[in-house]
């Protein structure tokens, strides 16, 4: 099987039920990095792009989703507080990842880095807590974006809108059982160009980072409920942002990503990256991480 783990050198917090990684700056960069890991993901995803010697970093996992170490045990920190939202949503993700900040963060320098689902948790954040998020840089990676739904809404009833839900989505738990049991067949991997050991590694155990089915069936229905009542108006409350979009995107419509991120004002720079997926940093990590792009 594949290990869906790595020893990790930091600090590990339990903030309700979600898991956050915390490494102290080891470099001279005098700042702090937060990310956002995408659905089925963990926050492994990120900690071979960024290191303690760029900074001070804070990796949140998303609700309900296994830590990613079993060399630490995580400690339940005396400054969490409830948290207000659903389970399982973004929501409730951005308000874990706004503890973390204002309990964790030991400069005000921050840049924000979300992927896919973690792009609309990031904006989420900065919805829920503006003041904290002022300065912030903000990097939204083959972003879920708001008014960039998964399934249409359309004319029809809602008893065969619902039906249909029931349908596409009730064979769901038994594909996740058996792409867990058996791994993602080599003939899907091959769409998901370029391929590196680093990206084979961490696709080969994504059916494994849930606890449990409806932690995905949740995120899902949330993921979409999200895209119809937010609009691209939350890009006008970042400072300084990049959203990165890959040469092609077999995970959500590309089109209509970049469509609505040529919506936002001049405090956005949009970038096409080349040789790319949507899965960008685990392609191209050193352009992302110096955002400098071919």
């Amino acid at each position: 099987g594949i290990k869906n783990h790595e020893d990790f050198n930091g600090d590990l917090y339990q903030i309700g039920h979600s898991i956050v990684a915390h490494l102290n700056n080891t470099g001279r960069s005098h700042k702090t990095i937060i990310c956002m890991h995408g659905w089925l993901e963990d926050y492994r995803y990120f900690t071979q792009l960024y290191t303690a010697n760029d900074g001070e970093l804070i990796l949140i996992n998303s609700c309900d989703y296994h830590a990613a170490n079993k060399n630490i045990t995580p400690t339940k920190p005396a400054w969490q507080i409830d948290n207000p939202y659903q389970k399982h949503t973004i929501e409730h993700d951005a308000a874990v990842l706004i503890q973390a900040v204002k309990n964790l963060a030991s400069t005000d320098e921050l840049l924000l880095h979300g992927h896919s689902r973690g792009g609309a948790v990031v904006l989420e954040a900065i919805k829920q807590n503006q003041a904290l998020f002022n300065n912030a840089t903000v990097i939204l990676e083959a972003p879920v974006l708001p008014e960039a739904p998964l399934f249409k809404a359309n004319k029809r009833p809602k008893a065969v809108n619902d039906l249909l839900s029931y349908i596409i989505l009730y064979p769901f738990p038994f594909i996740v059982a058996w792409l867990a049991r058996f791994g993602i067949p080599d003939f899907a991997l091959k769409n998901i160009h370029p391929m590196n050991e680093r990206k084979k590694h961490l696709l080969l155990g994504i059916w494994n980072n849930h606890k449990y089915i409806k932690v995905l069936l949740d995120n899902l229905t949330n993921l979409n409920a999200w895209t119809l009542t937010n609009k691209v108006d939350l890009f006008d409350a970042i400072k300084k942002g990049y959203i990165l979009i890959g040469s092609k995107d077999d995970v959500l419509s590309r089109d209509l990503m970049m469509k609505l991120a040529h919506k936002s004002k001049k405090n956005i720079t949009v970038i096409e990256s080349k040789n790319s997926s949507h899965f960008i940093t685990l392609d191209i990590p050193e352009q992302v991480k110096s955002l400098k792009f071919e």
